[in-house]
Order: structure tokens, then C-alpha cells, then sequence
């Protein structure tokens, strides 16, 4: 079923932008008409040239004057360049003869200037001589862009890799059960966020804070109750790299890190009853916070340009028991072994990695529905995407479960399963590439962001949005978004259902009306085409979330945005949509129409269409925003049951009347 609802939603996509994935690779078209005029002492030359240009995304262009000397350089960076000219009009203006006359002048003055004469056609020299060096220089600038370096594969395996001086790099992710057992929604989920810093060139700081609060993903067989569950962890790494060759470097990391645990007991949001926990018979909380820590030998090989090889043993200190005053029972205890991991360049943008821990000796990392602790491999397979300089996605497959160092070796609670996860890396201290190359209006002076129907309206690099929505059921919403690059932006959503909508859709309790919901996505802008001022923009953008109720509800959502704009005045979009979550998944296509029928006021019109497990929905608004405000209110009637990305693709019984309210800051 998953299978299938994939390839609907992937069908739709394409549908929806053929060329999704071009300017990835670099095939970005942009038409241009220029005028040049260049004037040297006593040359002057009028260019006029109507040119249609061809210009990849990672052209470098460079053109200055010196004192005596013009250097006019483009470099391909050994990719397709070309130049069609069309009517071209070269006309070169020549001086005149020039005629010295004699001034009358009685008054006689001492001087120091020396005439000298000069050839009539003088002209600037053009100097080639640092062209090779300098084509050398800037392809291994364009090459060191989306050089990510990999500071561990996977979780569980550490590379000898850090940081330049004083270089930034924040890391957000979760990893989630495919399939989602007795925790329901999208299974036993465990958040990350890091953030590492380079202290000089060999020496890598890393402050992370990771967080699980799921019920145990299979049934415990002989507990009366499921037990609540939860895992968080926080603390620090220092890694030292001692030994740097060509082929081969070698690293120290340790970790030292608070873990608390939690079983059984009244621990949910909400909740309303006491449950079993997995270490003794009672059914209180146990509550323990324990001291951990981990030590690894990362040990890298490179002796092919495209291939890296990481051996990594690895020492974890864990608690050998867990306890409250009822009594106590078994955990983890230390551990040790040996990774093993692999890095491999496909393509300038894209790598992929894989990396397998193998636990020794009596080491126990994992336990099942008995709660009998055992060993087992964790391993790890994917891809890591450069979205630009700053931004990469990683997308993988994990038995994993932790994600701090020292949880790391550990597979899901009361399971051993395969997850998926996703990793966003920012980097905000590298130079944002595509500056320079890509450059769209604010949305200010275009359209600013749907309501049902998501648009690629994407504001500058560090600027950020935030937008109100209020209906008069109750129902309300906030939505922030944050530019972290030209290409990427992340959003954090919260709002709260009102209790009195109605709706028949089975998606109902991912929204607990009366309950507030909090979810983090993020957009990535993937194709973007300006032809004769007609813009086409593609982008992708995924959520998480859940509800914060007893059951703590939750599901992802993902989009294709498309975006046409056929002037100044009109924007359409078409957006297939998909929403996966335990109670099945829900694909539909939202359709969207901006017109600014006047300077101040935009009429707004979207539908979204049921494809699979949705339902059919109207939205219909009207925007008052000046023409260069980066303010607007929006006044809209909706039978939508919500804005709030899997409530776009349910309706409810009737129309609401509601207001939105945006900023751009």
C-alpha cells in the first residue's frame, strides 16, 4: 500500500515540473539583454549586443582594469558554456583629429609638465598570462563548495574528520520506525540537534541534545500495561585529530553526556494513568538520570580522490541497571567494538555513505519484547545531498536507534528493525554560493505565501516570515520561516484545532481538537527557471510533528511546489501532496491562483483534489498589501479543516470565515 501511494505522489510530481532536478546538475537557462560601453583614454567603443546566454549555475565571470592593462577572463569550470548572438551592432567611434591652437597669454608661469607624445591608436593590453592559474584557482573553488567533509557515518561510527578554525556547523534530525508497532503514528521517534565548532584546524567541539518519548515500539509480553518510554540525552564531544598524511589521518573523540531514562509510570503529555515499567513490578515511574560517556579511535584512508575508508573501535560506558524504590533491573552495561565506514563522491552534489558497528565480547546493545538483552550490528546506508554551500540533506536506513555518541551503538527500544531517517546540516560560516548566481525579488514586491496551497515565494537569505491565522470557530495557527540560505528555508509550526469542527476524515486524532500541535519542516528550492520574465520555481518541503495529547499523534508530510508566474500580476501553483502516518497515507493535488487584480488587493483561489484516502476542499481569499509593503492581511472563507499541512487535504463540515496576518523581517 505504502509502495503504491509513493508512486502516485512521485507520478504527480513529475507531472508537476519535468525538470525538477536540472539545476542540480547545473543546466540553468537565463536570457539577457546587454548593453556594455567601455572607455579608455582616447578609445571609445559602444557594444550593443542582444544575446541569449546559456550560463550554468557555477559560471565564474571576472573582468577588472588595471592601471595599464584590461584582464577579461570566463571560466567554464569545465562545463558547457555557450553564447548565441543575435543582431549584433558593433560600431567603434574613432577621435577626431585633434588641433592644437595657440592662447594668447602675456602672463608667463613656471611648470613641471613634459609633454609627450603618444601613438594615436594607444589602446589597453589584454593579458593572458595568469588564465591557466587562475581557471586552476577557481575550479578548485567551485570543487571545495560542495566539498562536505563527513564528521561521522551514521551515527555509531566516527571519522577523523573536523572542522576549519572557527568554522560552524548545526545539525537537525530524527530517526523513525518504517513500520510503526505498538506506538502508532509514525512509530518510536528519537530527535536530534547538535551543533560542532572548529577550535583551530585539528580540534572539533560538539554541544548536542537528543530527545524520545514514544511508547516501546513492540508489545512487552509479560507487562499488564505498555510502558511509557522516553530517552533524552545531552553533553558534549571533544575530538583531537593527532596525525594528518595524505592518505591516512587519525583522530581521538570523547564524549561525556547526562542520559535520562524513563519507564512506566504517568510520563505521556496528558496522560492519565500509571503504566508497567521494564524494571520491576511496579507500576510508578522509574526516573533515573545516568552519567555516560563514550571513547572512539577514528582511523582514515583515502587513497582514491572519490573513496574514503574509516576504522573506528569504539569504548561506551553505559549503566548496567536501572532502579527506583521498588526495585531495580537489567540494562545496557559497557560496551565495546569496532566500525567500519564508507564514503563515495557520485557527482559534485552527492555522495553516499554506509557504516557497520559490530559489538564484542558480551556486549549488549539491543533488547526484544521479553526484555531480553542481547548483541546486535548496527548498520547504516545513504545519501548526502548538497542543496548549496551552506545546506545538505542526508536521507538513510538504520537499525540505529540513539543518536548521541554514546547511545549510538544502541538499536530501537524492545526491537531490533530497521528505521529511516533524515539529517539537515547547516553550515552558516560557509560563503552562500549562490548569491552571486540567483537572485529573485523579495516576495514583497510579488506574491507572498499561500493558505492551503504552499507557493515558492521564498524570501532572501537570513531573512524570516511569520504568519497569523485565526478563524471565528477558534481555530488558529502560527507558522515561522527562516531563510538559512538563497535555496533553503526551515519553518516552525504550532496551532490548535478548535473541538467544535467536524469532519468524516479518519485523520482526525493527528489533530486532537483542543490540543496544541507543533511541527518543524523545512524547503528546498530545487529548479528555478526566468524566462522573458516568466518565473518557474520548483521546490520540495517536509514536516514532522504531532500533537501534544496522551497519544501524541503524529505523521510526516511531504509536498512538490510548483510555481508559474505569468507576470507581475498572476501566480498559479500545482502541488502534489502526500501525508504517511500509521492510520494510512492521504495524497491530493492543490491547485492555487494569486491575481493582483489592483496594486493594493489580490484576489486568491485554491482547491485541493483527492487522489487517494483526501478529501475535496475550497479556499477562496482576498489580500490587501501595498505593492512594496512587507506587510499583509488576508480576509478568506474555507471549508479546509485546517492550513496545518495534512489538514490541507481534509475539509470540514462548512465554510469558516477567517483572517491571516504576515510579516516579512
Amino acid at each position: 500500500m505504502l509502495v503504491r501511494n509513493l508512486l502516485y505522489f512521485t507520478c504527480f510530481t513529475f507531472i508537476g515540473s519535468s525538470s525538477l532536478l536540472a539545476d542540480s546538475f547545473n543546466e540553468m537557462s537565463i536570457e539577457s539583454t546587454n548593453r556594455i560601453k567601455l572607455s579608455r583614454n582616447n578609445n571609445n567603443i559602444n557594444l550593443t549586443k542582444k544575446l541569449t546566454e546559456n550560463i550554468n549555475s557555477d559560471l565564474i565571470f571576472s573582468y577588472y582594469i588595471a592601471d595599464n592593462e584590461t584582464h577579461s577572463d570566463f571560466n567554464e569550470s569545465s562545463e558547457n558554456f555557450t553564447i548565441q548572438s543575435v543582431d549584433d551592432d558593433l560600431t567603434i567611434f574613432k577621435p577626431n583629429e585633434i588641433e592644437w591652437s595657440l592662447i594668447e597669454n602675456n602672463e608667463s608661469k613656471n611648470t613641471d609638465i613634459k609633454w609627450i607624445p603618444v601613438e594615436k591608436y594607444n589602446h589597453p593590453i589584454i593579458n593572458y598570462s595568469n588564465i591557466n592559474s587562475l581557471k586552476n584557482k577557481r575550479l578548485r573553488l567551485r570543487e571545495n563548495l560542495f566539498n562536505f567533509k563527513f564528521l561521522k557515518i551514521g551515527s555509531a561510527v566516527s571519522t577523523p574528520e573536523t572542522l576549519g578554525s572557527e568554522e560552524i556547523r548545526i545539525k537537525i534530525g530524527q530517526v523513525s520506525p518504517v513500520s510503526n508497532g505498538y506506538a502508532k503514528g509514525t512509530g518510536n521517534q528519537n530527535y536530534l540537534g547538535s551543533i560542532d565548532y572548529g577550535m583551530g584546524e585539528n580540534f572539533l567541539f560538539n554541544i548536542f541534545y537528543t530527545d524520545a518519548d514514544d511508547p516501546l515500539t513492540k508489545r512487552i509480553i509479560k507487562l499488564e500495561t505498555q510502558p511509557e518510554n522516553r530517552w533524552s540525552s545531552y553533553g558534549t564531544s571533544l575530538k583531537w585529530k593527532f596525525i594528518k598524511k595524505p592518505q591516512y589521518q587519525i583522530a581521538i573523540e570523547g564524549s561525556l553526556e547526562n542520559w535520562l531514562v524513563q519507564s512506566g509510570g504517568c510520563a505521556g503529555t496528558k496522560c492519565s494513568f500509571n503504566t508497567s515499567n521494564i524494571f520491576n513490578s511496579a507500576t510508578s515511574i522509574v526516573d533515573n538520570n545516568n552519567l555516560i560517556g563514550s571513547i572512539s579511535l577514528p582511523i582514515g584512508f583515502k587513497y582514491f580522490s572519490n573513496l574514503d575508508l574509516t576504522i573506528s573501535p569504539k569504548i561506551t560506558f553505559l549503566p548496567t541497571s536501572q532502579s527506583n524504590k521498588y526495585g531495580k533491573g537489567d540494562f545496557y552495561g559497557n560496551n565495546f567494538g569496532i566500525g567500519l565506514g564508507m564514503t563515495y563522491t557520485l557527482i559534485n552534489r552527492l555522495k553516499t555513505f554506509s557504516s557497520y558497528y559490530l559489538p564484542l565480547g558480551d556486549s549488549k546493545n539491543s533488547f526484544d519484547d521479553n526484555i531480553t538483552f542481547h548483541k546486535t550490528s548496527i548498520y547504516t546506508l545513504g545519501a548526502n545531498y548538497s542543496i548549496d554551500s551552506r545546506t545538505n540533506f542526508q536521507a538513510f536506513l538504520s537499525n540505529g536507534f540513539g543518536l548521541s555518541p554514546a547511545t549510538s551503538i544502541l538499536s530501537i527500544p524492545s526491537s531490533d528493525e530497521i528505521l529511516y531517517g533524515f539529517n539537515i546540516i547547516y553550515s552558516p560560516s560557509n560563503f552562500d554560493n549562490y548569491y552571486p548566481f540567483y537572485y529573485e525579488e523579495s516576495s514583497t514586491g510579488k506574491f507572498f505565501k499561500g493558505l492551503s496551497v504552499s507557493n515558492n515565494s521564498f524570501i532572501n537569505s537570513e531573512n524570516s516570515q511569520l504568519n497569523l491565522t485565526y478563524d471565528v470557530n477558534g481555530s488558529w495557527h502560527s507558522r515561522f520561516e527562516k531563510a538559512l540560505s538563497q535555496r533553503f528555508i526551515i519553518d516552525i509550526t504550532t496551532g490548535e484545532v478548535d473541538r467544535a469542527i467536524d469532519t468524516k476524515s479518519s485523520f482526525k486524532k493527528y489533530f486532537a481538537p483542543g490540543n496544541t500541535i507543533l511541527r518543524g519542516g523545512a524547503k528546498a528550492i530545487l529548479y528555478s527557471n526566468n524566462n522573458n520574465e516568466n518565473l518557474f520555481t520548483s521546490s520540495i518541503r517536509g514536516s514532522f510533528g504531532r500533537v501534544l495529547a496522551e497519544n501524541k499523534d503524529g505523521y510526516f508530510f511531504g509536498e512538490s511546489i510548483n510555481s508559474y508566474n505569468f507576470n507581475e500580476k498572476i501566480g498559479f501553483n500545482i502541488n502534489p501532496k502526500i501525508g504517511v502516518s500509521g492510520s494510512g497515507d492521504s495524497i491530493g493535488v492543490g491547485t492555487g491562483l494569486h491575481w493582483k487584480i489592483l496594486k493594493k488587493i489580490t484576489l486568491i483561489t485554491e482547491t485541493n483534489i483527492p487522489v487517494n484516502n483526501a478529501e475535496t476542499n475550497f479556499t477562496f481569499g482576498i489580500r490587501f498589501s501595498h505593492e512594496e509593503s512587507n506587510k499583509h492581511i488576508d480576509l478568506y472563507s474555507s471549508n479546509a479543516f485546517s492550513f496545518i499541512d495534512l489538514g490541507q487535504l481534509m475539509k470540514r463540515d462548512k465554510n469558516i470565515l477567517g483572517f491571516n496576518v504576515g510579516i516579512l523581517f
